[in-house]
């Protein structure tokens, strides 16, 4: 009878040591998605929260999923370069979500963005999903969400009201659930969006409203030759795979 029972012991260990690899179990968790991209720049300190992956220190070439809550401290910025070439900076104290990544350099048509503002000051340059599917990219903040044809857009998302802008490029079409949508097609005009009322119409912006927007400087960046490396791969990026609980 112990024969028979250490035979069975040794065919499980066996069995499950082939199936995981011999792997310690926190390798087993590690991310098997491809990134939706890289952090390309960081000033200070910023986190990722992902449902799986949990909270993670952010720095040049930090990858980021889909799913990924990224956040910026008080006196800190950070710049996201997604796979597609989209670039998207944060300001200090900004929050936001990766909500949809969709990339696949062999067919393009296959392409999606969405990025949801929760909070802060943020500047995004769009990349090939924008060229190959216009219809496909959308930023979605408390009150508002900007359609975008291939730009670069600015927006500042606070509590009860937002101002979503045109810095450069083809027009923006901001939608709110009060009143109709409002195009923008100027660059560095903008619209302000406040709770329970309608979009304002469009309006230049401020010096120091331009100021805000302006590109960043940062402390720390990826090297060129690293961010090249990195994005050379022709890899394709879906949404993960819900797992199952065990």
């Amino acid at each position: 009878m112990r024969r028979v029972l250490l035979s069975a012991f040794l065919f499980s260990l066996a069995f499950w040591t082939a199936c995981w690899g011999g792997r310690p179990a926190a390798a087993a968790d590690a991310p098997a998605e491809e990134p939706a991209g890289y952090v390309d720049a960081v000033t200070g300190k910023a986190q990722a929260a992902h449902p799986v992956y949990g909270k993670r220190g952010l720095d040049p070439e930090s990858p980021v999923y889909q799913g990924d809550l990224v956040e910026t401290a008080p006196e800190s910025a950070l710049r996201i370069v997604f796979r597609d070439q989209t670039s998207l900076e944060m300001r200090a104290s900004s929050s936001l979500t990766i909500a949809e990544y969709v990339y696949d350099p062999g067919d393009k048509s296959l392409g999606r963005l969405l990025v949801k503002y929760a909070q802060g000051v943020f500047r995004a340059v769009t990349g090939a999903i924008v060229k190959e599917n216009p219809g496909r990219f959308s930023l979605e903040a408390p009150l508002a969400s900007v359609g975008v044809r291939g730009t670069e857009i600015g927006s500042q998302v606070a509590s009860g009201r937002e101002l979503h802008a045109l810095l450069s490029g083809t027009p923006i079409e901001v939608s709110a659930s009060t009143g109709p949508p409002r195009t923008v097609d100027k660059p560095d005009y903008g619209v302000d969006v406040a709770a329970g009322t309608p979009i304002a119409p469009e309006r230049p912006l401020t010096e120091e409203e331009k100021r805000l927007f302006a590109k960043m400087g940062f402390a720390r960046q990826m090297d060129l030759l690293r961010r090249q490396t990195l994005f050379k791969t022709r890899t394709m990026v879906r949404p993960p795979k819900v797992r199952p609980h065990l």
